[in-house]
């Protein structure tokens, strides 16, 4: 969009950025709608362009989480802090690696999209 002669010296609205998932604060409903959505069953396999889109989002939504969830780690206790670790565990290794040779990116991001939502899970309860 363009400023135009009359907006001179007007201050224009500040525009929010679109929530998506992947910068503080943590939104759990954006990063749950895109884990359903990278996991919602059809007929086809899904385009390049939607599976590299969602792929991206969800690395990202995924780094926040593990970062969150290292924070609650540390001061969970017994049985709790065990299952947060092996679900973090999950999420560092997913973060650390792209694709696994031979994998498809679709199963890459279907594997993503669960930790995330797991790591969603851990966060809510």
């Amino acid at each position: 969009m363009t400023r135009h002669a009359a907006d001179a010296g007007r201050e224009l609205p500040v525009v929010a950025p679109m929530m998506t998932g992947d910068t503080l604060p943590i939104d759990l409903v954006t990063i749950r709608a895109t884990a359903d959505r990278a996991l919602q069953e059809c007929v086809s396999v899904p385009r390049r362009a939607e599976v590299r889109e969602l792929t991206s989002a969800l690395h990202g939504q995924l780094a926040l989480l593990a970062e969150e969830v290292r924070h609650r780690h540390e001061e969970a206790g017994g049985i709790a802090r065990r299952r947060w670790a092996a679900v973090l565990n999950r999420a560092e290794m997913d973060l650390a690696r792209s694709r696994a040779p031979g994998q498809l990116p679709v199963q890459y991001m279907q594997e993503i999209a669960r930790t995330c939502r797991h790591l969603v899970d851990l966060l809510v309860q």
